[in-house]
């Protein structure tokens, strides 16, 4: 027997900043000491004694995504303002679906310092709650009403005390634009045991005729970047560059195409003197310029007219502070946790919002 509870919410939101989640543990004891009874969270990939307990517990428009860590990038589903976003939740709680009791589903995040802490904020967020005589609610805090007509539905594949799985589906028009990254889902059961899961890259909207450029890669497509843009990569992630020069490598990328951006009409590329060798990277002249006397000298005397960084096609624009979601994913990328495409996508972001001048 499939059971099928339907809520909807037109247009409901709160007017105040935050859910307070702070009253709930991030994640339960996973059987560790002290615990009683029923120790595990509730989860969307693996479970109790780390096995694999969901094989799709995050599903997008109709994209399944195997949840496999606490924080993971996944590929990015793009939507237009106006459209409809469906977000599928599988849940699997070890101790009966009939006692997975809250699930909050959090669009975006950003810190408000509060008596001198720094408290998340989450532009949206969608509460499913249930109480243990099977009553089933939910509400949305959706101060700046940038979602409309949300509906949750909830299912349970037969007995909810035997069978462990829940899926909850969310629906929601998408009204304006705004950063909805990282996608945040927080869940506990009857015996507060609670467990928190951080999609970043998760979903992205923008207004109609926005104008901005896209990175997009066909399936089959198959990027060529050369080692030492990833090796940048890795070393930016682990703080052995600064943000300007790895900038800097990825500027000199789109200067070059070794990575192109379709319909980028702002571009223009600068000049790189003969002797440079593409395949190298610009950080390997600009080491050497500063870093050997010689070469130094050598440069000095034959390009009188360029500095080193203009040699090698590098504008002498500031950055803007860079997202820490995006090293992050420099680092994944680097250590072959990401593929190509999904760090190239990532680049969208910096060119999009001006961090990366094109």
């Amino acid at each position: 027997m499939k059971t099928l509870i339907i809520f909807s919410l037109l247009s409901f939101s709160l007017l105040f900043l935050s859910f307070p989640e702070t009253s709930f543990a991030d994640h339960g004891s996973g059987g560790g000491g002290g615990c009683s009874g029923d120790c595990f969270p509730p989860s969307l990939g693996i479970g109790e004694s780390q096995r694999q307990v969901v094989d799709d517990g995050l599903i997008i428009d109709g994209k399944s995504f195997s949840v496999e860590s606490f924080k993971q990038s996944i590929e990015t589903q793009f939507f237009q303002v106006g459209e409809t976003v469906e977000i599928t939740l599988n849940i699997n709680e070890n101790s009966g679906a009939f006692y997975l009791t809250n699930v909050q589903l959090m669009l975006g995040e950003d810190k408000e310092l509060v008596s001198g802490q720094h408290i998340p904020i989450h532009p949206v967020q969608i509460v499913w709650e249930k109480t243990l005589d099977g009553e089933q609610s939910f509400f949305v805090i959706d101060k700046d009403n940038l979602i409309s007509n949300v509906t949750v539905e909830s299912f349970i594949d037969g007995d909810p005390v035997s069978q462990t799985l829940t899926t909850l589906n969310f629906s929601f028009i998408l009204e304006k634009e705004f950063d909805l990254n990282p996608l945040v889902v927080n869940m506990w059961d009857y015996n507060r045991n609670s467990w928190k899961n951080y999609f970043y890259n998760a979903i992205e909207i923008s207004s109609e005729n926005s104008g901005l450029g896209e990175i997009n890669f066909s399936k089959t497509q198959k990027l060529n970047l050369p080692p030492w843009i990833k090796n940048n990569a890795g070393f930016w992630a682990d703080g052995l560059i600064d943000d300007s020069s790895f900038v800097t490598g990825i500027k000199y990328c789109i200067d070059n195409d070794i990575i192109h951006i379709p319909d980028m009409t702002t571009y223009s590329s600068e000049n790189v003197l003969h002797f440079v060798d593409i395949s190298k990277g610009p950080q390997h002249y600009i080491d050497r310029y500063y870093n050997e006397p010689s070469y130094r000298e050598w440069f000095d005397t034959n390009f009188p007219d360029y500095t080193i960084e203009e040699a090698v096609g590098i504008s002498s624009n500031s950055t803007a502070e860079i997202p820490m979601w995006v090293k992050t994913n420099a680092g994944w990328w680097a250590a072959g946790q990401i593929d190509d495409e999904t760090f190239v996508q990532g680049l969208e972001y910096l060119i999009s919002n001006g961090i990366l001048q094109v």
